[in-house]
């Protein structure tokens, strides 16, 4: 480095880096981004050597960071890059990298937006439901795996003291009574436009797409509830009344409430929303969708 570098400030240099490395264009055109937003020009910054200039030294560390945030996307969203093929989703994964650059220090923020940037970028083929399936589904399978890695850090109920499963069918004063409802900090409830849970299971057991065994799901609203029981990750899809009821309780409700709510937003009277909680809120509750307050 140059005396011009020492007297640069650290936040000059890294903002000058983070344009070279993550601005669309070619390696000129970042450069001059970078000098004229920063005050650097490479010379500055980058030594050179007899063997290597500082434009190609520039060049290979520029190439090697992007493909080093390409891999951690395919760690993130393995069912993904299957699927699309890896070849296609690198090209993508790079066009993501440049287009939506991540501004947290953690790799773990890194593909927070690569569903939506995935689903803004889909041409439409509205004509041809089979082409909109395949070009659409990318961003539904990327949206599970966000789902999924950010369920699996999430605080969970592991370490907590639950209440005793609900005696369903032989008290109904818990209808009435204090007990407060609420869906845990690791659950999530994620709307997708396909049915792609098998799907998604294939790919996760073959991870060969030369198998004819992938059959490309038509649209059609799935509704699912991710969550974590035990340090492990589950994914079910459910009913729409049973969606309805978890998304009242985001923020502790009481279960005469929830049913009230739900029953007025899936137009069921409720009496019939009741005899079906009489048996699931058990298994929502083993399963890890609510916790018992």
């Amino acid at each position: 480095m140059t005396n011009t570098v020492k007297q640069a400030s650290l936040y000059q240099i890294q903002s000058w880096m983070k344009t070279v490395l993550t601005e669309r264009g070619d390696l000129k055109e970042k450069l001059e981004t970078a000098a004229a937003r920063d005050g650097l020009l490479i010379e500055n910054v980058i030594k050179g050597t007899e063997n290597i200039s500082v434009h190609l030294r520039l060049d290979i560390y520029a190439a090697g960071y992007v493909m080093r945030l390409v891999e951690c996307l395919k760690n993130e969203f393995p069912i993904l890059s299957t699927f699309m093929g890896e070849a296609f989703f690198e090209n993508f994964a790079k066009a993501y990298i440049v287009t939506v650059p991540s501004n947290n220090w953690s790799l773990y923020s890194l593909g927070k937006r690569f569903a939506e940037f995935l689903k803004n970028t889909q041409p439409q083929f509205q004509d041809i439901p089979e082409q909109m399936a395949f070009i659409a589904l990318p961003a539904q399978i990327a949206l599970l795996e966000r789902a999924r890695a950010e369920v699996l850090l999430a605080r969970g109920i592991e370490n907590t003291v639950r209440s005793p499963t609900l005696e369903i069918g032989v008290d109904l004063s818990f209808l009435q009574g204090e007990m407060m409802l609420q869906v845990p900090p690791c659950l999530q409830l994620l709307p997708l436009d396909y049915p792609i849970l098998e799907l998604v299971a294939n790919i996760e057991k073959s991870h060969d797409l030369n198998k004819p065994l992938l059959n490309i799901p038509k649209s059609g609203e799935s509704l699912l509830a991710i969550t974590r029981v035990d340090y492990q990750v589950t994914t079910t899809e459910l009913a729409y009344w049973q969606f309805s009821f978890l998304s009242q309780c985001t923020e502790p409700i009481s279960v005469e409430q929830a049913i009230n709510a739900t029953a007025l937003n899936c137009s069921m009277k409720t009496s019939k929303l009741i005899a079906k909680l009489f048996l699931w809120l058990p298994i929502a509750e083993i399963s890890g969708f609510l916790v018992l307050q």
